[in-house]
């Protein structure tokens, strides 16, 4: 029986399929204050399908790189 990964609140996906995790910031608009760029902290599980739309889910936003990292060393990678 597969055990199931919670990714984000109430997202699950199956753990067997986990490849690999990465963090990443991404882009979401303009400061406003400063005209400087703003980021979202995420992490990107990527998953071994077929349909390759599917390869990839995302989890987060955290508060800090290192709350982005903690969770991404936790995600269950799968054994080959």
């Amino acid at each position: 029986m597969s055990k199931m990964f919670e990714y984000t609140n109430g997202r699950f996906v199956n753990s067997n399929k986990i490849v690999g995790a990465n963090v990443y910031k991404k882009q979401t608009g303009t400061s406003s204050e400063n005209g400087q760029a703003t980021y979202e902290i995420r992490v990107a599980i990527d998953l071994d399908t077929e349909n390759k739309e599917k390869s990839v889910v995302y989890a987060g936003p955290f508060n800090d790189e290192q709350q982005a990292r903690n969770f991404a060393m936790n995600v269950p990678i799968a054994e080959k």
